[in-house]
């Protein structure tokens, strides 16, 4: 058997679609994402090329202002499709961006929230999970949360200007004796608090340096 992958990038359509999937895909070209993937197909055939099916098939879909990920559908499950370039994606004279009705389309996963540098921040999968997630100045995650929206969750280590959803008014201390990097917070300066909670229970977890006083969370004294 014989096994291809074809894709699609954003600069094999036109500039001609007026629909928000057409112009998701010419502001990715106006902003030189020439090449983001917007359809991966999998083909099976024969060594030869004769009798080929689509084993599989994915569609990405983009916000239309900013050049970033919005959701993704793929094939259903346990279907017999022939190939031939029929299949693929296209914007048609109509203007319209048109793709095969054998998608799901529902979305495998789907982006909601950004943040100013187009990373996730809050996402949501096929059976309707929600995960979120908390990244520092530099882009680097620095922490992700399953069943939770963004801003149900907080976490800093204090290494960055990245507050990661908490409110602190102070500058961090460095510390050659912090776990992991190598900065603190000394609640002298002040205290951290999180506002916009959804009612429910929390888990708040942090190191302190022993010796020191106990904190208060939520109004209870913790060692």
């Amino acid at each position: 058997k014989l096994i291809r992958t074809f894709f699609k990038y954003a600069n094999d359509y036109p500039s001609t679609g007026t629909d928000n999937t057409s112009l998701s895909i010419t502001n990715l070209k106006n902003k030189n994402y020439r090449n983001a993937v917007i359809e991966k197909i999998i083909v099976k055939s024969d060594a030869n090329g004769a009798n080929a099916f689509v084993e599989d098939a994915e569609l990405n879909f983009y916000e239309t202002t900013e050049p970033v990920f919005k959701k993704q559908i793929k094939l259903s499950k346990n279907l017999s499709i022939a190939y031939s370039p029929s299949f693929e994606s296209y914007i048609g004279t109509d203007n319209l961006f048109h793709y095969n009705s054998n998608y799901d389309i529902s979305p495998l996963y789907e982006v909601n929230l950004y943040n100013n540098d187009g990373r996730p921040l809050q996402d949501k999968d096929q059976q309707g999970m929600v995960n979120s997630y908390i990244w520092d100045n530099e882009n680097q995650m620095l922490a992700t949360c399953k069943a939770a929206a963004f801003n149900d969750m907080a976490c800093t280590s204090f290494e960055t200007g990245e507050k990661g959803n908490w409110s602190y008014s102070a500058n961090s201390t460095p510390d050659p004796t912090a776990p992991t990097g190598g900065m603190c917070y000394n609640f002298v300066n002040g205290a951290i608090s999180k506002s916009g909670l959804t009612s429910g229970t929390y888990i708040v977890s942090y190191w302190s340096k022993p010796g020191s006083s106990p904190c208060t969370v939520n109004g209870s004294s913790t060692p």
